[in-house]
Protein backbone atom coordinates (compact mmCIF):
# COMPACT_ATOMS: atom_id res chain seq x y z
CA UNK A 1 0.00 0.00 0.00
CA UNK A 2 1.58 3.77 -0.49
CA UNK A 3 0.35 6.13 1.11
CA UNK A 4 1.52 10.07 0.10
CA UNK A 5 0.88 12.90 3.13
CA UNK A 6 0.75 16.39 1.93
CA UNK A 7 3.51 18.04 4.46
CA UNK A 8 2.67 21.88 2.89
CA UNK A 9 -0.48 22.34 4.43
CA UNK A 10 -0.99 21.48 8.44
CA UNK A 11 -2.44 18.10 9.01
CA UNK A 12 -6.10 17.92 11.16
CA UNK A 13 -6.13 15.70 14.62
CA UNK A 14 -8.03 13.53 13.27
CA UNK A 15 -5.54 12.92 10.20
CA UNK A 16 -2.65 12.51 13.17
CA UNK A 17 -4.82 10.18 14.94
CA UNK A 18 -5.10 7.78 11.97
CA UNK A 19 -1.51 8.32 11.21
CA UNK A 20 -0.62 7.47 14.66
CA UNK A 21 -2.89 4.45 14.62
CA UNK A 22 -0.84 3.26 11.31
CA UNK A 23 2.12 3.86 12.42
CA UNK A 24 1.33 1.70 15.98
CA UNK A 25 2.90 5.28 17.77
CA UNK A 26 2.21 5.81 21.40
CA UNK A 27 2.51 9.20 21.38
CA UNK A 28 -1.36 11.52 20.62
CA UNK A 29 -1.20 14.33 18.80
CA UNK A 30 -0.30 17.12 21.04
CA UNK A 31 2.84 15.24 21.78
CA UNK A 32 1.14 13.43 25.20
CA UNK A 33 1.14 9.88 25.66
CA UNK A 34 -2.08 7.78 26.57
CA UNK A 35 -3.24 7.28 29.73
CA UNK A 36 -2.20 3.88 31.14
CA UNK A 37 -5.52 1.73 31.44
CA UNK A 38 -6.29 0.22 35.08
CA UNK A 39 -6.90 -2.96 34.82
CA UNK A 40 -10.55 -4.27 35.08
CA UNK A 41 -12.05 -6.13 37.97
CA UNK A 42 -12.59 -9.55 37.10
CA UNK A 43 -16.19 -10.69 37.76
CA UNK A 44 -16.89 -14.00 38.22
CA UNK A 45 -18.82 -15.32 34.96
CA UNK A 46 -22.40 -15.80 35.55
CA UNK A 47 -23.25 -19.62 35.79
CA UNK A 48 -25.71 -20.57 32.89
CA UNK A 49 -27.91 -23.39 32.96
CA UNK A 50 -27.34 -26.63 31.26
CA UNK A 51 -29.36 -27.31 28.36
CA UNK A 52 -30.80 -30.75 28.68
CA UNK A 53 -29.64 -33.26 26.49
CA UNK A 54 -32.56 -34.82 24.50
CA UNK A 55 -32.54 -38.87 25.76
CA UNK A 56 -31.45 -41.13 23.16
CA UNK A 57 -34.29 -43.33 21.93
CA UNK A 58 -34.00 -46.91 22.45
CA UNK A 59 -33.82 -49.65 20.12
CA UNK A 60 -36.25 -52.31 19.99
CA UNK A 61 -34.28 -55.60 20.24
CA UNK A 62 -36.20 -56.67 17.56
CA UNK A 63 -34.24 -54.64 14.82
CA UNK A 64 -30.52 -55.86 16.48
CA UNK A 65 -29.37 -58.77 14.75
CA UNK A 66 -26.98 -61.06 16.81
CA UNK A 67 -23.92 -59.89 15.33
CA UNK A 68 -25.15 -56.32 17.21
CA UNK A 69 -25.84 -54.84 13.49
CA UNK A 70 -28.83 -52.93 13.21
CA UNK A 71 -29.04 -52.57 9.30
CA UNK A 72 -32.01 -54.76 8.06
CA UNK A 73 -31.12 -57.37 6.12
CA UNK A 74 -33.11 -55.81 2.86
CA UNK A 75 -31.10 -53.27 3.18
CA UNK A 76 -28.70 -53.38 -0.50
CA UNK A 77 -24.91 -52.40 0.00
CA UNK A 78 -24.27 -48.70 -1.41
CA UNK A 79 -21.80 -47.46 -3.31
CA UNK A 80 -20.59 -45.37 -0.23
CA UNK A 81 -20.24 -48.52 1.69
CA UNK A 82 -17.96 -49.78 -1.24
CA UNK A 83 -15.89 -46.51 -1.22
CA UNK A 84 -15.38 -46.86 2.79
CA UNK A 85 -14.76 -50.52 2.51
CA UNK A 86 -12.56 -50.04 0.09
CA UNK A 87 -10.41 -47.34 1.36
CA UNK A 88 -9.58 -49.53 4.73
CA UNK A 89 -8.84 -52.31 2.56
CA UNK A 90 -6.16 -50.02 0.61
CA UNK A 91 -5.17 -48.31 3.64
CA UNK A 92 -4.45 -51.46 5.25
CA UNK A 93 -2.14 -52.65 2.23
CA UNK A 94 -4.48 -54.36 -0.15
CA UNK A 95 -4.85 -52.17 -2.99
CA UNK A 96 -4.19 -55.11 -5.28
CA UNK A 97 -6.99 -57.35 -3.68
CA UNK A 98 -9.15 -54.15 -4.27
CA UNK A 99 -7.75 -53.25 -7.68
CA UNK A 100 -8.42 -57.02 -8.69
CA UNK A 101 -12.13 -56.94 -6.98
CA UNK A 102 -12.96 -53.49 -9.19
CA UNK A 103 -11.57 -55.30 -12.65
CA UNK A 104 -14.08 -58.22 -11.61
CA UNK A 105 -17.26 -55.63 -12.30
CA UNK A 106 -15.51 -53.83 -15.16
CA UNK A 107 -14.30 -50.96 -13.09
CA UNK A 108 -11.22 -48.97 -11.96
CA UNK A 109 -12.52 -47.24 -9.42
CA UNK A 110 -15.11 -47.88 -6.75
CA UNK A 111 -17.32 -44.34 -8.15
CA UNK A 112 -17.35 -46.36 -11.63
CA UNK A 113 -19.48 -48.78 -10.47
CA UNK A 114 -22.79 -48.44 -11.21
CA UNK A 115 -25.77 -50.64 -10.78
CA UNK A 116 -27.39 -52.20 -7.85
CA UNK A 117 -26.06 -56.11 -9.01
CA UNK A 118 -22.49 -54.62 -9.48
CA UNK A 119 -22.07 -52.59 -6.09
CA UNK A 120 -23.29 -55.99 -4.68
CA UNK A 121 -20.84 -58.26 -6.37
CA UNK A 122 -18.04 -55.33 -5.65
CA UNK A 123 -19.22 -55.49 -2.17
CA UNK A 124 -19.44 -58.99 -1.09
CA UNK A 125 -15.83 -59.13 -3.40
CA UNK A 126 -14.44 -56.44 -1.10
CA UNK A 127 -15.90 -58.04 2.02
CA UNK A 128 -14.16 -61.62 0.70
CA UNK A 129 -10.78 -60.01 0.99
Amino acid sequence: MLLSIDTTQELSPLDLAVLHTLLGSDIRPGGTAPAKATPAKATPAKATPAKAEPEPEEESEDDEDLLGDTKPENDKPTIQDCVALATKLVSNGEGPAVKEALSSVGAKRVSEVSGVAKIKKLHDALLAI
